[in-house]
């Protein structure tokens, strides 16, 4: 009696041994996802936590900032317990926690008002302001990475080379002070302080912008230069580009179609790095420019020991920088899809 056999050809039988089971990427990609919101909340928690922490060791009262100097110490310990100031620190960061979990970070111990609504009012200039510098520090960054690349070890290099780490050195504060003597005292050409918002019109916005988003951008201008050269450098001398310039293409191809979209993972990691050390910048730069955005919210809470202000803050910050890596995160698996989840 014949029996009949079925062989299957042996690609397909290479392509089965080797490939996944069906339905175990959905799983695996669950178990990530649940992996980096534990990994979030983890980090939010003890981001907070830890301000929370370092605030309580900053010297001063907040009940003696309030009543004033000559209270009584009945009335300081009234309002110490009114505060809830008198409880102990893992029982005052709950209250906090479970408030603020549901957008609650309660009242400004100084000015009276909600602190969500402040921190509403502020955050979007802020976000403008830093929005602004870090399209400057791409626009003017990336031309001065490609150029060092191209003219490796020449005059163009050096002088690059030199301008970035000097950019990198230079202080944020005494910069931003040079720029209103040179651009806003001695030319007018540029007010001083203040802001105007995107919404009273891009030439308002650019006039009232322009001096802090460079002060702010100037270090982030040579980081994503430097960083963008060593790596367009280091594709320069793989074989894929060797191939390319014996074949005779043209430098501009080659840098744009075949270098630049291979350093497009380094580029997300530095515009990644960039916005949080901008975040952390503005409240030098907002105080040198008078920008009522939440760095200069976060020096007058620490000033009138504001803890619901600089806790409030503290959390937004660590949420925007969470978010913005985690959206990094998404665009290096869309840029180069070997780069596991």
């Amino acid at each position: 009696m014949a029996v009949g056999l079925t062989v299957a050809p042996a690609a397909a039988i290479t392509a089965e041994a080797t490939s996944p089971p069906r339905g175990t990427s959905r799983p695996r990609r669950g178990r990530r996802g649940l992996l980096r919101l534990a990994s979030f909340l983890i980090t939010v928690v003890l981001a907070t936590f830890i301000s929370f922490v370092l605030i309580k060791l900053v010297p001063g009262d907040p009940a003696t900032a309030i009543a004033g100097e000559n209270a009584t110490a009945e009335q300081l310990a009234e309002l110490r317990h009114k505060l809830g100031l008198d409880n102990g620190l893992f029982q005052q960061y709950w209250h906090w926690a479970s408030r603020a979990l549901h957008g609650d970070f309660g009242i400004s111990l100084y000015t009276g008002q909600r602190v969500s609504s402040m921190v509403a009012q502020r955050l979007p200039i802020t976000v403008e302001l830093v929005v602004y510098a870090t399209l400057l520090s791409l626009v003017i960054g990336v031309p001065l990475g490609v150029i060092a690349a191209m003219r490796r070890g020449k005059l163009a290099d050096r002088v690059l080379t030199g301008l970035s780490s000097l950019g990198v050195a230079i202080p944020n504060f005494w910069l931003g002070m040079v720029l209103v003597t040179l651009f806003a005292l001695t030319f007018t050409w540029f007010p001083a302080t203040g802001f105007t918002g995107i919404s009273s019109g891009p030439l308002a916005f650019l006039k009232a912008t322009t001096l802090p988003a460079v002060t702010l951008a100037a270090a982030g201008i040579a980081e994503v230069a430097r960083q963008l050269r060593s790596a367009l450098i280091e594709i320069f001398a793989s074989d894929y580009m060797r191939t390319s310039r014996a074949r005779g293409l043209p430098r501009r191809t080659m840098i744009w179609r075949h270098a630049f979209p291979n350093a497009g993972v380094t580029m997300l990691t530095i515009v990644g790095l960039l916005v949080s050390r901008m975040l952390s910048a503005t409240v030098v730069v907002e105080t040198v420019f008078a920008i009522p955005g939440i760095g200069s919210l976060v020096v007058d809470a620490v000033k009138q020991r504001d803890y619901p202000v600089l806790q409030a803050v503290v959390f937004v910050l660590a949420v925007i920088v969470l978010l913005v890596n985690g959206v990094v995160d998404v665009l290096y698996r869309r840029i180069d899809p070997r780069i596991e989840a």
